[in-house]
């Protein structure tokens, strides 16, 4: 664990959020450090960031 936390930037990034998220009950969000983690549900994620949901995967045309 190491990333950057979704919330609280000076300056808001782009962000996207992967529409296979969707698929699970919770997430863990990093915040940074291995004791700053947070769970959350999808909803809550993308309410929280504003993040445009979007279908980020590389699918196998196979």
């Amino acid at each position: 664990i190491g990333g950057v936390c979704p919330i609280g930037h000076a300056v808001a990034p782009v962000m996207l959020l992967d529409s296979d998220l969707f698929r699970y009950d919770s997430l863990w969000a990093a915040a940074g450090h291995p004791h700053a983690v947070f769970n959350l549900t999808p909803q809550e994620l993308q309410r929280m960031t504003g993040a445009e949901v979007a279908d980020v995967a590389q699918r196998d045309s196979a």
